[in-house]
Order: C-alpha cells, then structure tokens, then sequence
C-alpha cells in the first residue's frame, strides 16, 4: 500500500512548520502539495530551507544520479536530515544509479544506513534495488526515480504494485498523463529547471560517445553542445530551462503531490531564490490569486540560471522550438552591458545597463570571465575580456555576487518556543520550554542560591535565556517566576542549551517516518532462475516484409518493431509477416491512450506473434496472452533486476547494453533466458521534440505533421556533431505524435570483441537503415559463428564494441 502522504506518525505529534506557510489552499480545501527543493551539498541544503522548502532530495556520496555533485558523506547525511526534522522537513536521498553486480552488497548498505538515519524516502532507479528495497527495508518508502521512465497510468500502476509510494513522472509527461498516473499513486512533477532532450532514462549519448554514463550518475551533457542538422547549426539538442508558475493550479487540479526544482549541481543561490520563488507562488494560490511571479522575481530567477528564457515545458504543452534553443546552451545570464570597444591587450570597455559588483561571472559570446571592480549602471568600466570580444558584443552577467551573498545570509524561519522559568532558594530552577505541541523540562544540577544583597532581575533571566543564537528556535515569550534568587550566567546558559538540545531531540523522533533498528545488513542469496539458458538469434527489423527474408538467412525468430504504430499501417504490414517465429515490439514511450489501442490491436492479431516485447514497465501488466520479452530500454543491470521481471512474468530479459562482458557473465550464470544487442546501431536518445520543426520554428500540435511524408523531414536523416560524426535519425509514429531515435554513428559488433562466443546469452541482431540484402549476410555470418565458433574475419565498415571490455 502507499505511504501516507503525511510523513508524520499522527498529526499531534507533526512540529509546527518553523514559521513557513503552510500550503492549505481555501481554494481546494484538504488539498496539500509538497515543494521539494534540491541539495548538492550542505550550504545548498541551507539554502532550501531558507527559501521555505517543505521537503529536500539530496545525493549521498554513492550511487547517486548527480555523481558530479558534492554530494553528502555519512556522517554530513546524518547530521543534514536531523536537522530537516527538527524543522519539520522530510529528506529524500538518491539511490538512483544502475547498480552492477560487484556493487550489489554495497547497495543494500546504503539503503541500511539510510533506514537508520530515518530518511523519510529513497529515491531509485534500479528495478532490482526497489525490490530489495521493499523486501528487505520495508519501513523506509521508496520514490521511483524520473529515470524509470514512468510516464502513463500503466506504469505508475506498475510502480506502486512494486512498493513505491511516489512515482516521479518523466518530463515529458502532460497534466494530463500526470492527472492519469496521480490515480494510482503519487506523482512529483518536475516544475523548473533543466529539460533532457531525450525520454526521461532512455539516453545512452554520453555512456557510448564517451563512457561516461547518464545511468551512472555521471553524464558528461554531450546533448548542449553544437550539432547540425539540413543546414540548420546550433545546439539542436538543447532544451530551455522550465518554470511552471503558470501550471500550478492545473498541477494541483491533477492531483500532483509534489512540485520539484531541479538542481543537485546548482549554486546555493540558485536552490534558494527558486524555493523561494515557489513558495511564495503557492502562497498567492493559497489566497487564489495569480501565481507568477513579478518582474523583479522573474528576474532573480533568470540571473540564477536559465537556458534561452523559461519555457512551460511538457506540462505547459510547449513543443519542438517552444522547447529547444539553439542559439547557446549554457547558462545565458542576463545583459548587463554592451562593449565599446576592445584593446589588443585583451581588455574591453563596457558600457553597463545594470549595476556591477566584484565577484560577478560575465560571459561574451561562449566564454566567461570575471568581474574584479564594483561599478554602477551608466558608468563603463575596463575589463580583462576574452579574446575575441569586439565593440557592440552584448555582455551578459552569468552570476551574481549579490545574489550570492544574499543566499548565504538567509536563514530560515526561526521556531517560535515559550518559555517558562522557576526558582526559589534552595531547590533546583526549572525551565519549561514548549514548542506547541511538545513540552520540554530541564533542571538545573545545583540549587538556587539565596539573594546575598539584590536578587536577579526577570529582566535579566529574559535576556539571558532569549540568546538562543546557533539553535533553530527564538523565544517567542518567556515568564519568570523567580523570588530572592541569585541566579548566575552561567546555569541559565545550561538550563537553555539543555532544554533546547532536548526538545531538539523531541522533535527529529516525533517527526520520523518510522522507527529505525541500527544498521544490519540482511544476509542476501543470489537469485538463481529456472528458465532454460537456450543461445538463439533473434533479428529485429521495422519491415514486416524483411521477416521471412531474415529467418531464411538463419534467424531463430523475427522481432517486427514497426516505426508507424498508426493502425491502417499496422493493418497494412502485418499481412507481411512470415506466419510463424514472428514477435511484435512495442516502442519505449506510448501515451495511455496509444497503448490502448495498440494493445486491443495486438491482441486481436495474437495468432500472428508468438511473442511479445515491452519496452516501458508500464507496459507489462496489460493482459497479452502472450509471452512477455522484456527489452533493453528496461534496465536488468542486475540479477536481481532480471529476477524482478521473471517474477513481474517475463519469459525473457534484454540484458543493458552498458555491461561489460565480465558482468553479463556474472549475471547469466544465475540461470535464465537473456538476450544482449550483439549487432547493430545502438540507440542513443529517444527525443520528444523534432529537429525539422525547431529549424521551421514550429511550436504547435504534431497530430497532423505530415512534414516526414513529404520527404523534408527528420527520419532518415542524420544530426552532425563539431567533429563531423553523423548520427542517424529514426522516427516513430504514433496516432497523435511522433519520437525519434538518435542511432549512434556506427553499429556496434559484439562478434568482434574478444569472449563474445562464450557468453551464456542469445543474440539480437538490431537492423535500422541496412539493406535486406545487407542484414541477411549479417544474420549469416552470425549463423556460422553460432555454428562452429569461428568469426568469418571478412573485412568490415566501421563498428565499436560498445562496453564490452568498458566498464561505466
């Protein structure tokens, strides 16, 4: 079952919010929705709390997402989510990295430490790490990560039937995938930030251009750089950034439970100028007026951070050039000037339109520099400049010492506390703090002294006890019953710094989830499956009309992926198929309405496949009456990741295309039917936007783009990188929209790779722009080397090995 929305054990024990603004909207009366800020490090986490975040997602310093973030160390984490209790606000730790098998016990470790700090969620992308999260930890609540790909009702259906309490919706997902998935579970929408350009956890650029893998935490964002598609140059694979006030109330009217601002590697003034923006946008919806924010707001949150303006996202229906801006991919400032001119020495006069202050970023063109003077708005100032900066280049400010500043000095909320203080001669002084809700007493060690000659003044208690400076809380009334007591400094320094360190303690253990034993490691068997372990080949192709082709040349089976899913072309092609050893493949993103129909679809046509493959969780549980192969977009990392989808009823799993060989190994020999992709163009993105369009500067509904049919569109062409590399385009069509596929620039060749022949797993041959003729002679050669374990070493275009022998 779901974890209550309300992360507190009863609502008597829930501490008050340390002043923040409740949001309990007389709008939507009972409605609560959480805003859930980001902390890449400690200052980062202070920040968020000073803006007024409800809730905080933090990294610890393995396995998370953002591995380029500074992250959290244990005893940091510790300290970090006891003091988000104490002022009643929940923490959420990333666990949302693949993890290989080495990594295994390492994982669940983590997960131990976490229940024993009592982290209110973990948030994972690991199918087999939720499992085990469920199983083994069951006390702690578990999010699914953006990176599962969750993006209809199926798939958050399919999550919460597997433990999770929260579903955190894909970008791409609308207000109404998100009113759809919020009637299964809960649902946290991204609402500012940074968009991918590609599906939520269906990006594999950077683990294939360069090792370094977005799955792993550690992408190197090879997406913001310059690439040219038709003639059109620019960073064509750059979305802006998303600001959602306009979205809030439709957000809400969906059912979303949490608003969340990305940013584990942003500036500590970033995180707080967007929480606070935030907060103070669900402030206005509280009081039902309008939730944008004004100019001078809009502004600090575009000096923060922003790519080409705010856009409104998925969720604001923003499509294609509302989406992408080519002209700079990086953090585009704001204008602050222009230059006069430029000296060969390298300096530059700029004529400022804004105030400049010392420690400021500014940018000409692509390249930063820093800003060592205070000048004011109209004066020109002389600058050290980049080479290459010329008189009437604009001159942007990146960041903002003031800004800076301005965050490091917030501070949030104090919690107001009264105070009440007793004494009489030889008896112990008592001090009674209450927040509300708790009541604390302490007492002193020694008894009161009798007044020699003039007795403490209530005064004097008053101020002494009201420094409650380095602690969360500020005396908001303090009553002082004291007669004829000498009462010294000092033991009323240590009857407040006593009682206030208990009623600290008071409120972390009245404010956690749940109970938690210190950490122990459960003792952990490796699953071993009872599928037979049967190497066959298995060829994939989008022509129908190719099947028997394929199957002739030496296929065991034909796997149709079909790139028009619309149902006179599904109608029209399956007529094609060979009438046997035929399997149908379902694509990696289907809205629910599509995967309705394609459902009622398929399994009228169930006599023509026998099998068939889901590329999406939420694409498991519909009735098929078939068998189910689990693809490769469904990350098995893991053994106990294939475990996790034998047992969900898969007769099959596609093994990541990121494992090394030594790793498929150390997870095939637990048994079962695997595939890996042994041939062909991997896909390296799955792009919801379409460069054709963005170069038309069309930003409205694709449902009648007919841009492709008519020969002057994105599929069969390719995106050029600054080094020239062509990577091939491949569009997917469906009744309403359409994706493409970004193919990597050759195709990979496992055969080629040393230990190939040995790996207890079948093949899938993975054929997109090659030729009938071509994939036969492919399908072959593999053939003959299934047959007599000898590569026909005829030569070939270029290939890669992918990550056979490269680990990420």
């Amino acid at each position: 079952m779901p974890i209550s929305r309300e992360h507190y054990k009863t609502d008597a024990q829930r501490p008050p919010s340390g002043g923040r603004l409740e949001f309990l909207s007389p709008c939507l009366p009972q409605k609560r929705v959480e805003l859930l800020s980001p902390a890449g490090d400690r200052d980062a986490l202070n920040a968020a709390l000073a803006g007024g975040a409800d809730a905080i997602y933090v990294g610890f310093t393995r396995f998370s997402a953002r591995r380029s973030a500074a992250n959290f160390c244990e005893d940091d984490l510790r300290r970090a989510i006891d003091d988000c209790h104490e002022r009643g606000v929940r923490v959420y730790a990333a666990v949302n990295t693949l993890i290989a098998p080495s990594e295994w016990s390492d994982a669940l470790d983590v997960l131990a430490l976490l229940r024993e700090m009592r982290a209110d969620a973990v948030i994972v992308q690991d199918i087999g790490l939720m499992r085990a999260a469920r199983e083994m930890f069951p006390e702690i609540p578990v999010h699914a990560s953006t990176q599962m790909s969750i993006h209809n009702r199926s798939g958050a259906a399919w999550a919460a039937r597997h433990g999770a309490s929260r579903v955190i919706a894909a970008r791409e997902c609308s207000a109404a995938d998100i009113a759809a998935m919020s009637k299964e579970t809960e649902v946290e929408a991204f609402v500012h930030g940074a968009l991918c350009a590609s599906v939520s956890g269906q990006c594999l650029l950077s683990s294939f251009i360069g090792g370094r893998s977005g799955n792993r935490g550690a992408c190197a964002q090879p997406c913001r750089l310059r690439y040219r598609w038709n003639g059109s140059e620019g960073a064509l694979l750059s979305p802006r950034d998303q600001a959602q006030f306009n979205s809030i109330k439709t957000l809400v009217d969906a059912g979303v439970a949490a608003l969340k601002i990305e940013g584990r590697m942003k500036r500590p003034s970033y995180v707080y100028i967007a929480t606070r923006a935030y907060r103070d946008a669900l402030g206005r919806f509280a009081q039902c007026l309008p939730t944008q924010p004004n100019g001078a707001a809009m502004d600090s949150l575009r000096q923060a951070f922003h790519r080409g303006g705010f856009c409104g996202g998925y969720i604001g229906g923003a499509e294609d050039s509302a989406i992408i801006y080519t002209p700079y991919a990086g953090n585009e400032g704001v204008p602050i000037g222009a230059v006069l001119r430029a000296s060969a020495g390298g300096f530059a006069d700029i004529k400022l339109t804004a105030d400049l202050n010392k420690g400021d970023t500014l940018r000409v063109g692509e390249r930063a520099f820093p800003c060592a003077v205070n000048q004011a708005a109209g004066q020109t100032v002389r600058l050290k400049a980049p080479e290459g900066a010329r008189a009437g280049d604009t001159v942007y400010r990146q960041t903002d010492a003031s800004l800076d500043l301005e965050a490091a000095r917030a501070v949030p909320a104090p919690i107001p506390v009264r105070m009440e203080f007793y004494a009489r001669p030889r008896q112990p002084a008592r001090l009674t703090v209450s927040d509300g809700s708790i009541n604390i007493e302490a007492e002193s060690d020694e008894h009161v002294q009798p007044a020699e000659r003039r007795a403490t003044q209530p005064d004097a208690v008053r101020a002494q006890l009201s420094k409650t400076g380095g602690t969360a809380y500020t005396a908001a009334s303090i009553e002082v019953d004291a007669i004829d007591a000498h009462l010294p400094l000092s033991m009323l320094n240590r009857l407040r710094a006593d009682a206030l360190t208990k009623l600290r303690r008071a409120r972390i253990d009245s404010y956690a989830l749940y109970d938690a034993p210190a950490r122990i490691l459960p003792q952990v068997e490796a699953p071993r499956f009872d599928q037979p372990s049967i190497k066959r080949i298995v060829a994939r192709h989008a022509d129908a009309s190719v099947g028997a082709l394929l199957l002739n040349a030496g296929a065991d089976a034909f796997e149709w992926a079909p790139k028009d899913l619309r149902q006179p072309a599904l109608d029209e092609q399956v007529s094609l198929l060979p009438t046997e050893n035929c399997i149908f493949v379902l694509p990696e993103f289907l809205t629910e309405d599509t995967l309705d129909y394609i459902f009622e679809w398929a399994t009228s046509h169930r006599d023509a496949f026998e099998a068939i493959v889901v590329s999406n969780p939420g694409q498991i549980d519909r009735a098929w009456n078939m068998p189910i192969h689990a693809d490769a977009a469904i990350h098995v990392f893991n053994p106990q990741a294939a475990a996790a989808l034998f047992d969900d009823g898969c007769s099959r799993v596609t093994l990541s295309p990121e494992l090394t060989f030594a790793q498929i190994r150390s997870i095939a020999r637990h048994g079962g039917s695997m595939d890996i992709h042994a041939y062909g163009r991997e896909r390296l993105m799955l792009l919801s936007h379409c460069p054709a369009r963005v170069a038309r500067g069309l930003a409205g509904s694709r449902a009648n783009c007919a841009i492709c049919e008519s020969g002057e569109g994105a599929d069969g062409t390719t995106l050029r990188d600054r080094m020239g590399v062509e990577f091939p385009l491949s569009r997917v069509r469906t009744a309403l929209h359409c994706r493409l596929r970004v193919l990597n620039s050759v195709p990979t060749d496992l055969s080629r790779a040393a230990g190939f022949i040995d790996l207890p797993v079948s093949w899938r041959l993975l054929f997109w722009d090659e030729t009938a003729l071509a994939a036969q002679a492919i399908v072959r050669r593999y053939r003959g080397l299934l047959a007599s374990g000898i590569l026909d070493e005829t030569p070939c275009a270029a290939y890669t090995t992918g990550h056979a022998h490269r680990p990420v």
